[in-house]
Order: C-alpha cells, then structure tokens, then sequence
C-alpha cells in the first residue's frame, strides 16, 4: 500500500497541514505525518523520503 509522507519542519506547522491530512481522510489515502527539523536532525530529515515505514 502507498503512505504519503506529510513532513513538516516543527508542530507549530501542523495547524496548516491539517488541511492535507483531512484530505488524505477524505479520499482514504494513507498518510504518516512527522515533525522533522532539518536543523536539529538533518540525519533524520534527509533519509525519511527514502526509508519505508511499512516494510514496503
């Protein structure tokens, strides 16, 4: 199954991005939402587009 990735960069961006997760809802798309700094976790940020997270 295909996960959309909704990334944002700190939980003060996730008031804007409930937009995009109510849509995922509505059309019953899976959706994983992470809060990753690219600042604090550059590491984390840069392999998340890259690694799956349903053993996909």
């Amino acid at each position: 199954m295909t996960v959309i990735g909704i990334i944002m960069g700190s939980d003060s961006d996730l008031p804007t991005m409930q937009g995009a997760i109510a849509i995922c809802e509505q059309f019953q798309v899976a959706c994983e939402v992470a809060i990753v700094s690219a600042h604090r976790t550059p590491i984390g940020w840069w392999s998340m587009p890259n690694t799956p997270t349903n053993g996909d």
